[in-house]
């Protein structure tokens, strides 16, 4: 059995957890979302410095949230205020996608409980989990 993987953002960080996503037989690729038009439309394998995938990248949220996957992998670019990150882990929580995130979602409660409560909302609705 495998797990379907997504990988959100492709900087320094996000490209190490391509690779690893790449090169675990465990893990498939199901998407890979970058912010860049430069980047859209690639070969996840081409940014990874991998052999080609045949997952090309996408910037198309929409495309990204109909992609069947279990989990995101979430590294994306620190934003100030933090909670711009929020809408984008609503939506992809919503989606019924897990989450895993390096932006700092592992106590959304110090946020405040509004915050907190958006994304407990959107996990709920989902049947999905988020870990910071």
């Amino acid at each position: 059995m495998t797990c379907n993987v997504i990988q959100w953002a492709t900087g320094a960080m996000g490209r190490t957890a391509l690779r690893r996503i790449i090169n675990d037989p465990a893990l498939t690729l199901a998407g890979v979302h970058v912010y860049s038009a430069d980047k859209a439309g690639k070969d996840a394998g081409e940014i990874a410095r991998r052999p080609l995938t045949g997952v090309l990248t996408t910037n198309d949220l929409t495309q990204t949230l109909a992609t069947d996957a279990d989990v995101v992998i979430h590294t994306p670019r620190i934003t100030l205020p933090y909670d711009a990150l929020v809408p984008d882990v609503e939506a992809l929580l919503r989606s019924g996608k897990n989450v895993i995130s390096t932006a700092g979602f592992h106590w959304p409660a110090a946020q405040g409980p509004d915050y907190a409560e958006r994304l407990h909302r959107a996990a709920i609705e989902g049947g999905a989990t988020l870990a910071g």
